[in-house]
Formats: structure tokens, sequence, C-alpha cells
């Protein structure tokens, strides 16, 4: 990750953050569409908030840890209810690329409602996999789906701990 050009100064300089709330506000007026009070940043298309700083942008969760601990993360901020404009302080969480992507849930085009679970079209049954350390491990093949969604849960908690996301498709 690039080192960025904010400090901690500065920032406590240019916003208010409420960590019970997650809000980032503009402490000062620091051009017409960036008023004094109101909220900072805007959402982009992946959801995440964002907020421009002498021609930079900085995502607002990285800005929340920055004046909440005084450094920037070393590593990603994770959302742990994986909501991407959910900024409160107790929803963020450092992560390696890897953790990260074990708090994700179910596909968006997953059809059996769980996420690790598929249906599995020549056997006519349920196929629960994970994935380990780039690797895909097959968990077995299940009647129903809530069998197949119990040992991947039983799996991915083992596996990924609390960064294991057992949540149902979107």
């Amino acid at each position: 990750m690039t080192t960025p050009n904010l400090t901690a100064e500065q920032a406590k300089a240019l916003f208010d953050y409420d960590p019970k709330t997650g809000e980032l506000r503009n402490r000062i007026s620091r051009h017409r569409r960036a008023k004094a009070g109101e909220l900072a940043g805007s959402r982009k298309r992946d959801g995440y908030l964002r907020v421009k700083v002498e021609y930079r942008d900085y995502l607002v969760h990285r800005i929340a840890w920055l004046l909440t601990y005084g450094v920037w993360p070393t590593l990603e901020i994770d959302h742990i209810n994986c909501v991407r404009d959910d900024n409160r302080i107790a929803n963020l969480r450092e992560a390696t690329c890897s953790e990260n992507r074990c708090n994700r849930g179910a596909q968006a085009d997953n059809t059996t409602g769980f996420k690790g679970v598929t249906w599995d079209k020549a056997r006519g049954k349920f196929k629960a996999h994970i994935k380990i350390h780039g690797a895909i491990t097959n968990l077995g093949r299940f009647s129903t789906a809530e069998a197949a969604a119990e040992a991947y849960n039983r799996a991915a908690t083992a596996t990924h701990g609390p960064f294991a996301n057992l949540g149902t498709a979107a």
C-alpha cells in the first residue's frame, strides 16, 4: 500500500469523527461542496465512502482509523458486518487481504441461499466447499442445502476464525 500524504494532525484539523455513528464531518469549509459541519465524502459505485483532500481520494474508513488511533492502518480495513459505509470504529478491524476475503458474504448469483453451497446436478445433491489458502476443499455432498451449509459453517469457523462469514446469499 502506498503511504498516504495526509497526517493525523492534518486530518484532525479538517474533520470531526464520531466513533459511535461512524460519521465523518467537515470541521472547516474546504470548498463550495465541503462546508463546515456537513458530512464529508461521497458514496462511490463500490459502496465505500471517499473524501478528497488536496486532489487526492481517501477512503473514509481509513481516515476514521487514522483519527481514532493516530496512525494509518498497515493492513486492509475490514468492515465486520460487511456494510461498506458503516464506519463505526467498533465495526472496523485491520485484516490481511486473505482475512478480508473470508469475511465476504455469499455471491450474488448463489441459488442455494447459503455461502459455500452449490447444487451438484449430476449427483442430485448439495455440495459444500470452502477455499483455504487459495485451494478449494470439498466438504461433501448432502441431501439438503441446510446440511451442506452446516458443514460449510463448521469448516469456516475452524479455518477462518473471527473472519468467518456464515451469511446467506444476498
